[in-house]
């Protein structure tokens, strides 16, 4: 369980990944109910990237689970969020959403 919240901003880094894609979808279902109206979530985290990267971020097969750019935002905007793109580069990104 999140804490109660409300909160303003909720804020995740290098953690996500770690989960399956459907406790994704579940995770950000939740933070929307611990959101205050028009607050944000963003989501820093190792993502599968989109072509060949030179020096990908190490991953521990079975403990590290990224999914794709598109997916994690079609699960933001699932849950209730406006959600977009910060930055992406190789495997990594940034995504922000927020609350409607």
């Amino acid at each position: 369980p999140l804490p109660a919240g409300p909160f303003d901003v909720v804020v995740s880094a290098f953690a996500v990944h770690h989960l399956p894609s459907a406790a994704k979808a579940d995770l950000f279902r939740r933070v929307v109910n611990v959101l205050s109206p028009r607050g944000r979530f963003v989501l820093c985290d190792v993502v599968l990237p989109t072509a060949p990267v030179s020096t990908p971020v190490p991953l521990e097969p079975g403990v590290d689970i990224p999914d794709s750019v598109s997916d994690q935002i079609k699960w933001l905007h699932d849950a209730g969020l406006d959600a977009s793109v910060v930055m992406t580069d190789a495997d990594l990104a940034i995504l922000q959403a927020t609350a409607t």
